[in-house]
């Protein structure tokens, strides 16, 4: 057993995880749980049919075995006051780290990060587990739940709350607060008053590209996929879009074309910044030789 954790059992006395001693004093005292052993200290849980056993609003112990035990969407929500990030290993010796913005919206990870990486993944463990909780695993029942009241409260449909919130998460992803946070820490090094940082219309993402993104979707059914070529077709009627539509498309766009025309936007657009930016060479004039007097 790893050092100043407990063991969990359920009520057929199979192991269901580890946790903190204030999470098993806490499921005790609630008589959620009770003491199965005292030497090496071991509780039992009563109930194993939730995916998560709750303490309260803010505090839970996650079932990684049942939560994990077949493949599918994994859907977090961020239940902390500030931004986390959570590393994982998408290959070997290579790691890819996921930013979870100050919100309560939750995300459909299995997007942005291979359900195996997200399933051995450690830190997303220590961050579901800490006391109180950073985040929270939820259902897909949970997940559409969340995004159909938000609908209703704002009188949108789901599939718009849910277009607007991956556009406030991808806003806050580009202007991360963490960057604030250095650039305070190095002002006060300097004893310089930080400069504010204001976000730029052409960083924010097109409302119809976070859309069209939806329509191709991992979640949605092959059958009712928007095309690659009508979704390249619908890109090009857009007109002009900015770097970080096309950054968003290359990441989201689904299809392998789609993804290339997005790679290949993206370079351009990086390349006519360039030129445009570079020095101008000063055009020398030619002398003219003065009229003479008549």
């Amino acid at each position: 057993m790893r050092t100043l954790e407990v063991i969990v059992l359920d009520s057929e006395r199979q192991f269901v995880d580890y946790i903190h001693p204030a999470f098993a004093r806490k499921l005790i005292k609630e008589q959620a749980a009770s003491v199965y052993s005292r030497e090496p200290f071991v509780i039992q849980v009563k109930d194993r049919n939730s995916l998560l056993i709750k303490k309260d609003s803010t505090i839970m112990i996650s079932n990684f075995t049942e939560y994990f035990k077949t493949e599918k969407d994994v859907y977090v929500q961020n239940v902390s006051n500030c931004q986390v990030s959570v590393s994982f290993e998408v290959g070997p010796g290579h790691s890819e780290s996921y930013l979870f913005t100050n919100s309560r919206d939750p995300v459909n990870l299995t997007r942005q990060i291979p359900y195996q990486a997200i399933k051995n993944s450690m830190d997303l463990r220590k961050m579901l587990n800490r006391v109180p909780p950073a985040l929270k695993l939820m259902d897909e029942p949970d997940f559409n739940a969340y995004y159909k009241k938000a609908a209703t409260s704002n009188g949108l449909s789901v599939e718009e709350a849910m277009v607007q919130a991956e556009s406030r998460r991808a806003q806050a992803a580009n202007h991360t607060p963490l960057s604030d946070a250095i650039a305070e820490e190095k002002a006060k090094e300097e004893n310089v008053k930080p400069k504010q940082i204001v976000v730029a219309e052409q960083d924010e993402i097109n409302s119809r590209v976070l859309h069209l993104c939806l329509q191709v979707h991992p979640s949605v059914p092959d059958q009712s996929k928007m095309s690659a070529q009508q979704l390249l077709a619908e890109l090009d009627g857009l007109g002009r879009l900015t770097l970080s539509d096309w950054e968003y498309i290359q990441s989201h766009g689904f299809y392998k074309s789609v993804k290339n025309q997005a790679k290949k936007m993206v370079a351009q657009l990086i390349s006519s910044d360039g030129e445009e930016e570079a020095p101008k060479k000063p055009v020398k004039k030619a002398k003219v030789a003065a009229a003479p007097a008549e």
